[in-house]
């Protein structure tokens, strides 16, 4: 789910459904479709400000997290609200982040208990275990730079990171390189 910068569309609900994914409905309140925002304002989970409005506090996770991922979730929900970004709309994306650092400290267990790599007589060769490793920090790190959690998503595009870029590329060009 990308981000949804202040002043553009919030129209999708925001609500992650049973199977993982994000609701398809288009949102009525708070971000969330009717039935949604009827479910989470049961359970004690809307926050009264509209999806676009900035939050100043840490908020509740909207889904049950262990230590793992309370603890990434106070780091990046202060991390944004420093950088004044952490938005009602986004509190579901960054739970999903935290759910995943949660199945990496499995992954990382399960590596530790049967290892990375499986021998064979002619050689090893990596395990499922490496490669699920690889796969959940590769998605953590796409989830990362679509909220703006990542150096790279940070940096200026100004034109004086273009004429480095052009410099960079004619001196490659030029026969001296």
């Amino acid at each position: 789910m990308k981000l949804i910068r202040k002043g553009d569309s919030a129209e999708q609900c925001q609500a992650i459904t049973k199977n993982g994914s994000q609701c398809g409905r288009k949102s009525v309140k708070h971000g969330y479709c009717k039935q949604h925002y009827k479910l989470a304002k049961a359970q004690g989970k809307v926050v009264d400000l509209k999806g676009n409005d900035s939050i100043s506090e840490i908020p509740e996770p909207p889904v049950k997290l262990n230590e793992v991922g309370m603890a990434a979730w106070k780091i990046y929900c202060q991390y944004l609200i420093d950088e004044g970004r952490l938005y009602q709309v986004y509190l579901f994306g960054i739970a999903d982040l935290c759910r995943w650092h949660e199945q990496l400290e499995r992954a990382a267990a399960d590596i530790d208990e049967h290892g990375a790599v499986n021998v064979y007589e002619n050689g090893i060769q990596r395990n499922g275990y490496a490669s699920h490793y690889d796969k959940i920090q590769q998605h953590i790190r796409n989830l990362r730079a679509d909220y703006g959690l990542t150096v790279s998503s940070n940096k200026s595009t100004g034109s004086s990171a273009k004429e480095e870029k052009k410099e960079t590329y004619s001196d490659r060009k030029s026969k001296n390189w």
